[in-house]
């Protein structure tokens, strides 16, 4: 699920950040998340990116307000859910014109956050499993819940968070699969998701949980721009 934060308080977007990544936890939900300063920041960004699932925001931000963004983006068309959090309930009935899901004053009453994010959650599309021919049977995995795939012989293996998966189908036929800006080649017949990479060295990269795996000398530089490119992205770093 793809959230962006529009506020220009650091300290607001670090706590809502931390809830929202609590609430992730506890659905075993992959989040992205994207905090931006301000409303220009987030339609520098809305003008390549428009596959938002959410976006949570402030209202009393300058020189475009919260409001006025809102209003903005239902114009080009922005139909995801939008979410206002806000210290002034004098703007709620504005709220209704730009059809918001919720509007909720400070202090955040965090069971409320997380309801509004449950009704969000249900919006939202759903992400699509891939079909694989595995040793056991057909499997059906979530693409974010991949962390690698491996070439063993003529056959492959995927690895998730709880297991190693023995595909029948070849390393080629799967890796084809595997779209998108997450799925980075690393060396011949290894492919990682630049979602559990922790590190990425000159010789090998480190996983979230410790797992080292090569990367080859002549896609060293390739790997380690996409790695940049993929958190940059996420940070809501232009």
């Amino acid at each position: 699920m793809k959230i962006a934060i529009c506020d220009d308080d650091p300290a607001q977007q670090e706590y809502l950040e931390s809830l929202l990544r609590v609430w992730g936890k506890e659905r075993r939900l992959p989040l992205e998340i994207a905090c931006f300063p301000g409303s220009e920041a987030f339609l520098f960004r809305w003008a390549e990116e428009k596959d938002w699932d959410l976006l949570i925001l402030d209202i009393v931000m300058g020189p475009m307000n919260g409001m006025e963004l809102a209003r903005r983006l239902r114009k080009e068309k922005f139909t995801s859910p939008l979410l206002f959090i806000t210290g002034f309930d004098e703007f709620m009935a504005q709220g209704f014109e730009v059809e918001a899901l919720h509007y909720l004053l400070k202090p955040l009453r965090e069971d409320q956050f997380t309801a509004v994010l449950d009704r969000a959650l249900r919006q939202a599309p759903q992400e699509e499993k891939l079909l694989l021919a595995a040793r056991e049977g057909q499997i059906a995995l979530l693409p974010s819940e991949i962390w690698y795939l491996e070439a063993q012989g003529h056959h492959c293996v995927i690895a998730t968070e709880d297991r190693e998966w023995n595909l029948t189908e070849s390393f080629g036929e799967t890796e084809k699969k595997l779209t998108g800006p997450a799925f980075v080649l690393c060396r011949r017949g290894l492919v990682v998701n630049l979602r559990y990479v922790a590190f990425v060295g000159k010789t090998e990269l480190e996983m979230d949980y410790g797992m080292r795996l090569p990367v080859s000398r002549g896609l060293r530089e390739k790997v380690n721009q996409a790695f940049l490119n993929y958190f940059r992205k996420r940070e809501g770093s232009p």
